[in-house]
């Protein structure tokens, strides 16, 4: 293991006269990296998504046409890979995998394109297929951004909409979040796309941000004024929150032919919450930019940790890496663990490609 010793400053925040929390910079809080673990396997490590942790386990998949899943346990240093040579009682579909979660100590792996769900047992044995039916209203399950179980057994994914033209398209007939019963009938969709997201086609790294904790889901845009809403399991709004960062880029550049030719949009990436903790803290890790216009601009990417306090209606934010990081695997894990905060990176100045899980704290 190495150690990175990186001391780096937050802002602390008020309300701002149209009802939206604000940054300044009035804190000293620091976030201090403490740990740094090299994930073994070098042909992993740019393309590494969606990771999670369980208990001593981190949990990835890969962007692009890749249907296993890779498990590293962070104890014994060994990675494990969820391929056909692992699984036992079943072929896995030749198709890439979405999403996956673990549920009362079984693994369950969601391939979108043809709509099924695969549950094992955490030695690999296949237990059964659950095939997810088309809602009504044409949203239907992506599960590539959420793919969460219920206490109840049923299925939460997010939505896109079929046949969708364009992305503008897509968003303004999309039902956000679905709701699927433990045989895979639909039973709900409800949430929608803000406005700014119907107005034109976007480059986006991600359409948008979602968090399941204690049958609530929380639901972040990544792009535009950020505004954090809260549903119950039936899609009853239960809380928002809007808020605004002083470096976050609020105003999105659309494209009108080609995605190329779009200037670079600010984005948050993800969120989490502290699964240790019962406490009204809202993580995420947002990407900005000093400069728009690519590809010079990229160079000046700035990736940040944001805490968003519920209850103080607060938000700080801290600086994680800059250029090290433009073209690589930079992905915040959504499980806070007791306060400890973990992302996946990949930085591209050092010696070899390497996956590393670097832990930090706020102190």
């Amino acid at each position: 293991m190495k150690l990175l010793c990186f001391l780096l400053f937050l802002g602390f925040v008020s309300c701002s006269p149209d009802n939206r929390v604000i940054e300044n910079t009035e804190s000293f809080q620091k976030l201090i990296f403490t740990d740094t673990i090299e994930v073994v396997n070098q042909d992993i490590s740019i393309a590494a998504i969606n990771p999670k942790i369980y208990v001593d386990s981190l949990l990835f998949t890969m962007d692009g046409a890749y249907q296993n899943l890779f498990m590293y346990n962070l104890n014994s240093d060994s990675l494990i890979i969820w391929d056909n040579d692992f699984i036992k009682g079943t072929h896995l579909p030749a198709v890439s995998l979405h999403d996956y979660t673990l549920y009362k100590g079984y693994i369950y792996m969601f391939y979108k394109a043809v709509y099924e769900v695969y549950q094992f047992d955490l030695l690999g044995n296949f237990i059964k297929k659950i095939s997810i039916q088309h809602s009504d209203e044409g949203s239907n399950a992506e599960g590539r951004e959420l793919f969460e179980i219920t206490d109840e057994g049923q299925f939460i994914m997010n939505q896109e909409y079929n046949a969708a033209k364009s992305l503008q398209h897509l968003f303004q007939k999309t039902k956000q979040i679905g709701i699927f019963n433990q045989d895979g009938s639909a039973l709900a969709s409800f949430g929608s796309y803000p406005e700014v997201y119907k107005q034109g086609s976007m480059v986006l790294t991600k359409f948008y941000n979602y968090l399941v904790n204690e049958e609530v889901i929380y639901t972040l845009g990544s792009t535009g004024p950020p505004e954090l809403i809260q549903y119950n399991l039936t899609g009853k709004t239960i809380n928002s929150e809007k808020f605004h960062l002083e470096d976050f880029n609020e105003e999105i550049y659309y494209y009108e032919n080609s995605p190329f030719d779009s200037k670079i949009n600010d984005q948050i990436t993800q969120i989490g919450k502290d699964v240790v903790r019962d406490d009204s803290l809202i993580y995420f890790s947002y990407q900005r930019y000093d400069n728009e216009n690519p590809p010079e601009g990229y160079e000046s990417l700035e990736y940040k940790l944001g805490v968003l306090d519920l209850a103080n209606e607060s938000v700080n934010t801290f600086l994680i890496g800059g250029s090290n990081l433009v073209g690589t695997t930079k992905r915040m894990i959504p499980q806070i663990q007791d306060g400890k905060i973990y992302f996946l990176l990949s930085p591209n100045d050092i010696e070899k490609e390497q996956l590393l899980l670097v832990e930090a704290e706020i102190r």
